[in-house]
């Protein structure tokens, strides 16, 4: 016969009461009753034992909090992920089982006795006078306290089998490989790992990329600043930052905890953030993934599958939002970058990088820019002659981006923000040439150089503004992108590029303005300044940083730009 749930849960209210020592006569009984009808129950009672022991260490339990543990424990069979042991550790495990196993036959045979004998008491006690039933009952006292002695004596040999078992096995458990470290840029442990082969346990990633594979196959881009745990070959738990997983076949039911939500992957490519206050983003680029949030105050679990081209966020009040990647299509690496990335996570964020679709750590497209009059995005910058117009426009395709404008001819006051900051620009603007763009080369002639420095490169990036141009960045849409990082500052080298020199003193004028005041001004001239440097501190307060690009004395062959534009990044306090 094969017991039901009920079953299982009736025994481990039987067992804790005989563990505990409060165990009634007929709680005895019963649990004999039970051990002997259903043979399944005497395997159970063994993994009662082990379990036990692993709870008595953790917090104090209520006695339904413990019989529902132990019960979704076993029934519910626990974690099955860890690595198979290595045959003479597996051999020693199962001799320390056996003789448990030995210790619970000779238990149940001492019961099966002790139950005969008090059926007979019971068939005979009507027959025996008063005497030979005090005779009697002082001797089952005896026996009930022989009975108990042994009890005892089994049950603290059963309890320090499992806690020779438990010292044997669980730092086999967390010396076992669960993945292996692989490539890495500009990484900064907090503590660096000994070796390749990760082990369970805490890790933090502060600084750069690191890519691990999981011993079922699953690949991880690790983007700073990064807490997470390694579980098992197939799961992890990501505390705060970024990750980019790609899972095989074979590797299907991979998972990811987070604090607020689990999300269990279907065979795919998605990726996953978790920002500070736990509020949660998923993106899918291949195949499906299930995402199921933990249940709060009010608020049940949901759990919803998220297909390909889709993304979800988990707000900080704990809502689930389902939408399309268009708004952020670029927010995951999904390639790790090589060692010459400008772009590096918790150190600095490349703002070329983002006026070409990126996030700022190179996911961005060379060449690629903006048109100042219709804040439209262009694949590659051209150079033509156009006139701008008085107006300030968004740039709802890029979310760092808060709009583009063209200063005045005549000069004077114009719009440099959404939130309504202005400027008074001096006159000289109007025509314009070249896209706001990340700059470069796109044909051997229009490189950018600096000194006889060469920018426009992975290593040595360049936003390319060509007067006469502005471009406004949302610093606060920025920070929310980040996790445990803060911008300290904006830095750059800027002047004209030596190469295109089609005057022969050209001359431009640089501004940075922080909420529409000026940080930085400097009117350049070649051939004196050949590279001017930038560093203009932030606080956290300050929400829109404006570069602006205008033309001298004559609008001809000032190819403007700014090279290696940095915002330099520090891990919070």
């Amino acid at each position: 016969m094969i017991p039901d749930e009920s079953k299982y849960r009736e025994l481990v209210t039987l067992l804790g009461a005989v563990r505990d020592g409060n165990a009634t006569a007929e709680q005895r009984l019963r649990t004999n009753d039970l051990l002997g009808q259903y043979p399944e129950l005497q395997q159970y009672y063994v993994e009662f034992m082990l379990i036990s022991v692993e709870l008595h260490g953790c917090r104090r339990l209520s006695p339904q909090e413990h019989a529902d543990l132990l019960t979704e424990q076993i029934i519910g069979s626990a974690d099955k992920s860890a690595d198979v042991l290595s045959p003479a550790d597996e051999a020693r495990r199962e001799q320390i089982r056996a003789k448990a196993q030995r210790q619970l036959e000779a238990f149940l045979a001492e019961q099966e006795a002790l139950r005969r004998q008090q059926a007979a008491l019971q068939r005979h006690e009507n027959r025996r006078s008063f005497r030979e039933l005090c005779s009697l009952a002082m001797g089952r006292f005896e026996q009930v306290g022989i009975w108990t002695l042994r009890m005892t004596k089994r049950l603290a040999a059963v309890t320090a089998v499992v806690l020779i078992c438990l010292a044997i096995t669980l730092p086999m458990l967390n010396r076992r490989v669960v993945a292996v470290l692989g490539e890495e840029t500009d990484a900064r442990w907090l503590h660096p790992p000994e070796d390749a082969n990760l082990h369970p346990g805490p890790m933090v990633l502060e600084e750069g990329y690191a890519q691990i594979t999981f011993k079922q196959g699953t690949q991880i881009i690790l983007q700073a600043p990064c807490t997470f745990d390694l579980c098992s070959k197939n799961r992890m738990v990501l505390e705060r930052g970024m990750v980019t997983a790609n899972v095989p076949s074979q590797a299907h039911g991979f998972a990811v905890q987070t604090p607020r939500a689990q999300v269990t992957d279907f065979g795919t490519e998605f990726g996953l953030q978790v920002k500070d206050q736990h509020e949660s983003e998923v993106h899918v680029f291949a195949g499906r993934v299930r995402l199921e949030t933990a249940s709060r105050a009010r608020q049940p679990s949901q759990k919803r599958d998220i297909t390909q081209g889709k993304a979800a966020v988990i707000t900080k009040s704990g809502e689930l939002n389902i939408s399309s990647l268009g708004a952020r299509p670029n927010l995951f690496v999904r390639n790790i970058p090589g060692p010459s990335t400008f772009g590096i996570p918790n150190k600095r964020m490349d703002v070329a990088d983002i006026v070409g679709g990126g996030s700022g750590f190179g996911t961005g497209r060379r060449y690629a820019g903006i048109d100042p009059v219709t804040g439209l995005t262009v694949s590659t910058y051209r150079s033509e002659k156009r006139t701008g117009e008085k107006k300030y426009v968004e740039v709802p395709s890029l979310p760092f981006v808060d709009g583009v404008f063209t200063p005045l001819a005549q000069g004077g006051l114009m719009p440099i923000s959404t939130a309504g900051h202005h400027f008074d620009f001096p006159p000289g603007g109007g025509d314009w040439y070249v896209e706001i763009a990340h700059g470069g080369k796109p044909d051997p002639q229009a490189f950018l150089t600096l000194d006889g420095q060469t920018y426009g490169t992975t290593d040595r990036p360049a936003l390319l503004m060509h007067a006469n141009v502005g471009i406004t960045f949302n610093l606060d849409a920025i920070r929310e992108s980040l996790t445990g990082s803060r911008i300290k500052r904006f830095t750059s080298v800027c002047g004209i590029s030596n190469h295109v020199q089609k005057t022969k003193t050209p001359d431009a004028i640089i501004y940075v303005l922080v909420d529409g005041q000026v940080r930085f001004y400097r009117k350049i001239e070649l051939p004196t300044d050949l590279a001017v440097n930038i560093r203009v501190d932030l606080r956290e307060d300050e929400r829109f940083l404006t570069l602006v690009c205008m033309a001298g004395t004559a609008n001809y062959g000032d190819w403007t730009f700014f090279g290696i534009p940095a915002l330099e990044l520090e891990g919070e306090r």
